[in-house]
């Protein structure tokens, strides 16, 4: 009888609905960058590109994340240079919340996603933008 409420609880609990359709997403989301080239035409851009003509620190991660898919990963590092770092940061941060490593690590969880953290990686985030504009 036990295992059946187990089972029921995990069913109600919304939490996995959502950890379901984020997955989903996801998979989608890898499907269509595989397949779907975003340098051909009817691809969005860069909205900051298109009206200010400056690239923002995410220009080019379309790009970078097919050419990854792909594993060009030099093409991917020419196209946005924080790309694969950043998609490994916050792969690292979605598995320190999701499974055990946040509880097993805490002092590691807290001083690479804790606040000081944040502001280095806005730092970082900030001068990529400003020094790709002015190369």
């Amino acid at each position: 009888m036990a295992e059946k409420e187990q089972f029921l609880a995990r069913q109600e609990n919304p939490q996995h609905a959502l950890n379901r359709v984020v997955w989903i997403a996801a998979i989608a989301l890898i499907l269509v960058y595989f397949f779907l080239d975003p340098e051909t035409p009817g691809v969005p851009r860069c909205p900051v590109l298109i009206f200010t003509g400056w690239k923002c620190p995410r220009c080019g991660s379309q790009r970078a994340f097919h050419q990854l898919l792909q594993g060009n990963f030099q093409q991917a590092m020419s196209y946005n240079l924080l790309f694969i770092p950043a998609l490994v940061y916050a792969g690292i941060g979605w598995l320190m919340e999701n499974t055990a490593l946040g509880a097993r690590f805490p002092g590691l969880k807290r001083k690479v996603y804790g606040f000081y953290a944040i502001l280095l990686v806005l730092g970082i985030t900030i001068s990529y933008g400003i020094a790709r504009n002015l190369m």
